[in-house]
């Protein structure tokens, strides 16, 4: 599937849409049917190579899949509102009124939901008795999708979700937190995140080796510079270190260590950011160039400091748990 990828890669991010007959692709070779974080994060590193936005499609699904299991499905997350996700709990106006027989009738809007376009049901963070509680929704007339057309991870099918009585059933049990629920999806998210940035890396370098090797500049091959020589020596660095930081991250091979995925999400846009603007100034005006593969890099490596919680409110978060932990050794 790489070649196949990598061709429909530019494609991919001008329509901002990935088409049926790769993720008909991906389902048939099991991308969508991944048990264990660690293969997902594997398979959304490799994709992530070319195309982000469909890296971002098997992270949402495959993080969606592993708590609520189910075949044939193509799952989207709906946590976000209106009113902003850094706070999530105090933004939660999306209403699950009970019906009976396990029913829920659903009522409200979730904003920047993944998946939204390609989904054959939606996981949904919603209210039901006053109290946040997750819900499964699979597509029906009652469901309205908008698309949104943002500058980066192009094709993740991202969108505004509409919910006008849609029928849906309780994932979540009554008097369970349904945010500290939905904060798992998270935290698996942000392993994701750092996995997308290590492809990031992966392509990075090949182009700055491939571009620096090829050219000369002032009788000297680029790739003989120092300055060029370094830039590669600081990305492989900082792709070792990501590397362990995800692969500890990972408790036992399935759950998820929340302060060290925070960290790895916060190292991973540092290190895609860092990666695709070498690739850039390397390639010179043809790496400026509107929808060429650095800039397109580019782009997508600006996401990764924004989605699944801000940089500055996981440095919050880190810094936090690091004080409580010093002051605690210190009774």
């Amino acid at each position: 599937m790489d070649e196949e990828l990598a061709g429909l890669a530019g494609d991919i991010d001008r329509e901002n849409r990935v088409p049926s007959s790769l993720l008909d692709k991906a389902a048939a070779e099991g991308l969508f049917d991944i048990e264990s974080v660690e293969c997902l994060l594997q398979a959304v590193r490799r994709a992530s190579r070319y195309s982000r936005g469909f890296a971002h499609v098997l992270l949402v699904h495959g993080s969606c899949r592993l708590a609520a299991g189910g075949e044939g499905r193509i799952y989207a997350l709906g946590i976000t509102e209106a009113g902003g996700g850094t706070d999530v709990r105090a933004n939660i106006t999306t209403r699950a009124d009970e019906l009976g027989n396990g029913s829920y009738r659903l009522e409200g809007m979730k904003y920047f939901t993944s998946n939204a376009l390609y989904a054959t049901h939606f996981v949904v963070l919603a209210t039901a008795g006053g109290e946040p509680g997750l819900f499964l929704c699979e597509r029906q007339p009652q469901i309205r999708v908008e698309p949104l057309d943002l500058s980066g991870f192009r094709g993740s099918g991202v969108g505004k979700v509409f919910f006008g009585g849609a029928v849906c059933e309780r994932l979540t049990e009554p008097g369970v937190d349904g945010v500290r629920v939905a904060l798992g999806y998270i935290n698996v998210g942000r392993l994701g995140y750092a996995s997308l940035a290590l492809g990031i890396a992966d392509r990075a370098i090949e182009i700055i080796a491939e571009a620096a090797s090829s050219k000369t500049v002032f009788g000297r091959r680029l790739i003989e510079y120092q300055g060029v020589q370094w830039r590669i020596a600081s990305i492989v660095a900082r792709r070792a270190a990501l590397e362990s930081l995800v692969h500890s991250a990972l408790q036992d091979g399935a759950r998820v260590d929340p302060e060290r995925a925070a960290m790895a999400k916060i190292l991973g846009g540092e290190l895609a950011l860092e990666a695709a603007w070498s690739a850039v100034q390397i390639l010179g005006g043809r790496g400026l160039a509107m929808w060429g593969e650095a800039e397109r890099m580019y782009r997508d490596a600006k996401v990764i400091d924004i989605g699944e919680g801000a940089k500055e409110v996981l440095m919050d978060y880190i810094a936090g748990r690091t004080v409580k932990k010093v002051l605690a050794g210190r009774s």
